[in-house]
């Protein structure tokens, strides 16, 4: 079951990886700028949810191996592991790619989210509190652990939730 785990949860962080690793050739073919966050978020969810699709392959691979039989637990725990290795080859395929090849993402995003913030008509004082609060995001982000830990949370809960979706859909005793 572990050899599994780590086969298809490696397998799941590696498509993520391609995933936001092709994000600019996908956003060119549909005709979006990249500054174009909006978009562009939809396509890094919709790539994460195909990757961690895997998830539920291996526990079905994990079912077939164990006779045809799995409970709900062992399930969603061996959907869990493959959720949190996937994650983690996603965190460091990030801290790679993003400051070789998007060094300006922080800058834009931040930009992105004070520009809709402006749009919202609240007054000067709370808006110009909510700006700074994404400045000092933005400087934050600089940081290794901190990116570290804001792309873990990018990609595992959605990994928890295939997970149990998932467990949910292959338990059989």
């Amino acid at each position: 079951m572990r050899k599994q785990t780590l086969k298809f949860g490696s397998l799941a962080g590696v498509i993520s990886v391609i995933g936001f690793s092709i994000w600019p050739v996908i956003m060119r073919l549909i005709g979006k700028d990249l500054d174009d966050i909006e978009a562009g978020e939809i396509i890094g969810y919709i790539s994460l949810f195909l990757a961690l699709s895997m998830i539920f392959f291996g526990i079905r691979r994990i079912r077939e191996q164990s006779g045809g039989s799995i409970s709900f637990k062992n399930a969603f725990l061996n959907g869990l592991s493959m959720a949190v290795v996937a994650s983690v080859i996603y965190v460091v395929g990030w801290i790679i790619y993003y400051p070789n090849f998007i060094p300006d993402f922080a800058d834009t995003y931040t930009q992105s989210q004070i520009d809709l913030l402006i749009t919202e008509g609240l007054n000067p004082q709370e808006t110009q509190e909510k700006i700074d609060a994404l400045w000092e995001f933005n400087e934050n982000y600089k940081k290794p652990h901190i990116m570290a830990g804001y792309t873990f949370l990018e990609i595992f809960p959605l990994g928890v939730v295939v997970a149990l979706i998932s467990a949910t859909i292959l338990r059989r005793r």
